[in-house]
C-alpha cells in the first residue's frame, strides 16, 4: 500500500508539474486524469486505512469490555460464567495472556487437562515465562503425571535459577513420584538460601522417613522446630516418626502437643486415632475419628479407620455404618 501511495504521489506531482506547459484544452485533460487519481488514492488507500482506524478501535473498545467483566467475574468467583467471556476475548484476541488467564480459571475448576491445554498454547506463544511452566506443572501434579510436572519445573528453574520457591515445589514433586533422594537434594538447596523455610524441613524430614532414615527425620523436623516452635506439623511428623519406631508413647505424646497448639487440626487427631488404634485403644480411636469428621467430613479415610475400630470392638452395625459412608465418599470423587 504505501509503495502504490508513493507511486500515485509521483504520478500526480509530475503531471502538476506538465500541466503549466501545456496547452488549455490538455490541461483539462491532465485535471481529469488528477481527480481520477485523487478518486482513486482516496477509495482504495485512504478509505481502507480509516476504516481499519474504526474496526481496530472497536476492536480495542471489546476487549477492554470483555477484559473489564472478566475481572468482575473472577472478583465475584462466577467462574464458569467468566470461562464464557473468556472464550470470546480470545477468539478477537488471542495473545499468550489471555491463554493463561483462561487456564488459571480451568485450574481453580479443577478441569486440568483444559487448563493444560491452555497453558500449553500460551507456552507456544511466550515460552520464555517461567510462571505458565509453574502453573502447567501445577496441574500435571493433580492428574499424578508427575514426570511431566518435573520437567515443566525443571524448564522453570532454567529460565530462573536459584528460585526457592520452585525448588520447593520440584521437590514436592519429586517426593510424591518417590524419587525421594533428588527431593532431599532440592529441600537441601532451598534451606541453603533460606534456613526458615519451614515446608523444606517437613518435606525433607518425610522423604527420609520414607525411605527408612527415621532418626535422621526426627533430627531434620527438630532442627525445624528451632525456627519455629509452634509448627504443629512438624510435632505430628515426629510423632508419626516414633510411630514408625514402635515408640509408641513418645509418638502420642507428639500428637498430643499438635493438638494443645491447634486444637482445630485435624492432622493431628487422624494420626493419634491411628496410633489409638494399633495400641487396641479402640474407643480413644473412635473419639479421635469423630473429631477428625467434625473438622473434614469428606477424609474418607476416617471412616476407614472408624469402621475397623468397631468391628473390633463388636459393633458390626456402625462398622458397616461407616464403611459405606466411605464408599460413598469415594464415588463421589469419582
Amino acid at each position: 500500500m504505501r509503495k502504490i501511495n508513493c507511486i500515485l504521489c509521483i504520478v500526480l506531482s509530475i503531471l502538476i508539474i506538465i500541466q503549466h506547459y501545456l496547452g488549455t484544452n490538455w490541461n483539462i485533460i491532465i485535471k481529469i486524469i488528477i481527480a481520477i487519481l485523487f478518486f482513486i488514492s482516496y477509495t482504495f488507500l485512504i478509505l481502507p486505512y480509516i476504516f481499519g482506524y474504526i474496526q481496530r478501535q472497536v476492536k480495542h473498545r471489546k476487549i477492554r469490555l470483555l477484559c473489564i467483566q472478566s475481572k468482575q467475574l473472577f472478583d465475584n468467583k462466577e467462574y464458569e460464567t467468566e470461562l464464557k467471556i473468556l472464550d470470546k476475548l480470545i477468539k478477537i484476541n488471542p495473545i499468550s495472556q489471555n491463554y493463561s488467564l483462561r487456564g488459571s480459571i480451568y485450574n481453580k475448576l479443577h478441569r486440568y487437562k483444559e487448563a493444560i491445554a491452555d497453558f500449553t498454547q500460551s507456552i507456544i506463544l511466550t515460552p520464555e515465562d517461567y510462571e505458565i511452566y509453574t502453573d502447567r506443572a501445577y496441574c500435571y501434579e493433580h492428574i499424578n503425571n508427575f514426570d511431566k510436572a518435573i520437567a515443566d519445573y525443571l524448564k522453570a528453574l532454567q529460565l530462573k535459577p536459584e528460585d526457592e520457591n520452585l525448588m520447593l515445589s520440584l521437590a514436592h514433586v519429586y517426593s510424591d513420584n518417590k524419587e525421594y533422594q533428588k527431593a532431599i537434594f532440592y529441600y537441601n538447596k532451598v534451606l541453603r538460601i533460606n534456613t526458615n523455610e519451614i515446608e523444606a524441613y517437613i518435606g525433607k524430614g518425610i522423604c527420609y522417613n520414607k525411605i527408612g532414615k527415621h532418626v535422621k527425620a526426627i533430627k531434620t523436623y527438630e532442627s525445624g522446630l528451632k525456627i519455629d516452635v509452634a509448627a504443629v506439623e512438624l510435632y505430628v511428623n515426629i510423632g508419626i516418626a516414633y510411630s514408625y519406631m514402635q515408640m509408641f508413647d513418645i509418638s502420642n505424646n507428639y500428637y498430643t502437643k499438635a493438638i494443645e497448639i491447634d486444637k482445630n487440626n485435624f492432622y493431628s487427631y487422624y494420626n493419634r486415632g491411628i496410633l489409638f488404634y494399633k495400641q487396641k485403644y479402640y474407643k480413644e480411636a473412635i473419639i479421635d475419628f469423630n473429631k477428625v469428621i467434625e473438622l473434614d467430613g469428606y477424609l474418607i479415610e476416617s471412616y476407614i479407620w472408624k469402621g475397623k475400630a468397631y468391628r473390633m470392638l463388636g459393633n458390626i452395625n456402625k462398622a458397616e455404618e461407616n464403611i459405606k459412608k466411605a464408599k460413598e465418599l469415594r464415588n463421589q470423587t469419582i
